[in-house]
């Protein structure tokens, strides 16, 4: 699509290196043909973006007044665009840079990213900013180390990012300048012959209040003339949006240069690119089959009930039996201490919030005393404690974790995995990849995310 966003951007259309795709998802069907469009766009390598609102309360309370659209499932459309390959961020302006940059350079090979700039202000700010994402600053290697302080200033320092402290003006072809055109490339190619993959400069130019700036100097055609015929994504990014006139971008643009424009931005535009870029060599691609239609008798399941299902199903389950609270310290001394008891009730989905949870109980007492004060907190909500489950306690755990299969109308149904254990809920540290998927998908989905 081509949009026009005043001269703060500009956007490349009609290129088929990137998708940018507006729509609104109001049915099942919506879902299901934008993974099989998303799916045939992966598998051309056509990179696709999403910018989606509604991620918080009230993001989707205003999105469902207005069109009832996405908002209400943010969750599964995180699920969606990973099981499809699409990168997502969360502001218009990040998705605009995102677009710059696909339809511009190469798609990074990876998160490792040489930073070059003339100022130690920049050099702290990325420092600061980068921490977040799936990008990381290798140090130089010993041999370009030491060609490089061949190069700057002996007050300079090598590092990455790299301050190279060029004069702002000098004189003779020894002199690391910012007229020195020859020295800047040079500097430029030696910080960039250590295998990165992203090649960042941070450079811009003021814009005045009456509108006038400098035109493209000695560092951009350095920069251009450095990466000519380079394998890798490369970028020139002004830390404040404004500090990138058109006349820089339509100028690096030629070149196969990224203009982004604000730093965070940039950073969010390289993260989301390096996602797409290792979905592309790691992951296959999916559509999401038909979702049935709903309907039928909806059924909650004592945990009892649950857990001889998944023990039929060859999952181990703990020794436990539900009795009624008077032959509780009994059951428990059979099953052997300690002991877990619960309430067992399909109405209670919060056992542990009800009052119904007693765990490391060691002997007959023990249980005793619990089941009392048990009874003392259900009946203050008005519940009766009319039998519970008992069951070993397993201990020196070293994870918890929540793993169980959830439901949609619009996406069908989906694996979900999390933090596990009585914060559960408070967290809501869980993630979800839908179904069907291969073995090898629901491995990597775990292994993606440790608990």
């Amino acid at each position: 699509c081509s949009l026009d966003h005043s001269d703060y951007i500009d956007v490349v259309a009609d290129d088929p290196r990137v998708a940018a795709i507006g729509l609104f998802m109001e049915d099942p069907g919506d879902i299901v043909a934008f993974s099989h469009a998303a799916t045939k766009a992966f598998e051309k390598q056509i990179p696709v973006v999403a910018f989606k609102t509604g991620a918080s309360q009230i993001s989707a309370m205003l999105a469902n007044t207005h069109s009832g659209a996405l908002a209400a499932a943010d969750d599964w459309m995180t699920a969606l665009f990973a099981r499809c390959g699409v990168g997502r961020v969360d502001s218009l302006a990040d998705f605009m840079e995102t677009l710059k940059l696909l339809a511009t350079s190469a798609l990074p090979r990876g998160g490792r990213v040489a930073v070059l700039t003339n100022g130690g202000g920049d050099k702290a700010m990325i420092g600061d900013a980068i921490e977040p994402f799936r990008l990381s600053l290798p140090q130089p290697s010993p041999t370009v180390a030491e060609d490089l302080a061949k190069i700057i200033p002996d007050f300079a320092t090598v590092s990455n990012p790299l301050d190279y402290n060029a004069y702002y003006a000098g004189s003779g072809k020894d002199v690391l300048s910012e007229d020195n055109l020859e020295l800047l490339q040079h500097c430029y190619r030696t910080m960039l012959a250590d295998d990165y993959d992203i090649a960042l400069m941070i450079s811009g130019s003021r814009v005045y209040p009456d509108g006038s700036y400098q035109p493209p100097g000695a560092t951009e055609q350095a920069w251009i003339a450095a990466t000519r015929g380079c394998d890798r994504c490369v970028v020139q990014v002004a830390t404040l949006p404004e500090h990138m006139p058109r006349q820089y971008r339509e100028l690096l643009q030629r070149h196969g240069i990224a203009p982004l424009q604000g730093l965070n931005s940039a950073l969010v535009a390289l993260d989301a690119a390096v996602r797409i870029g290792e979905h592309q060599r790691e992951f296959q691609a999916a559509g999401l089959p038909p979702v049935p239609a709903w309907g039928g008798e909806h059924r909650v399941w004592e945990e009892s009930q649950s857990k001889k299902l998944l023990a039929e199903f060859g999952l181990p389950v703990g020794v436990f039996k539900v009795v009624s609270p008077k032959d509780a310290p009994r059951a428990a001394a059979s099953i052997g201490f300690p002991v877990v008891v619960k309430v067992a009730s399909p109405t209670i989905a919060h056992k542990d919030q009800a009052g119904g949870v007693a765990v490391g109980l060691n002997d007959e007492s023990a249980v005793d005393k619990a089941l009392q004060r048990m009874r003392e907190a259900l009946s203050a909500g008005g519940l009766e404690l009319e039998s519970v489950l008992v069951e070993a306690m397993v201990e020196r755990i070293d994870h918890e974790f929540i793993l169980g299969v959830v439901s949609n109308p619009r996406f069908g149904h989906a694996l979900m995995f999390g933090r596990g254990g009585v914060d559960v809920e408070s967290h809501n540290d869980t993630v979800m990849l839908l179904l069907p998927a291969t073995t090898a998908a629901i491995q990597s989905f775990i292994m993606r995310h440790p608990v």
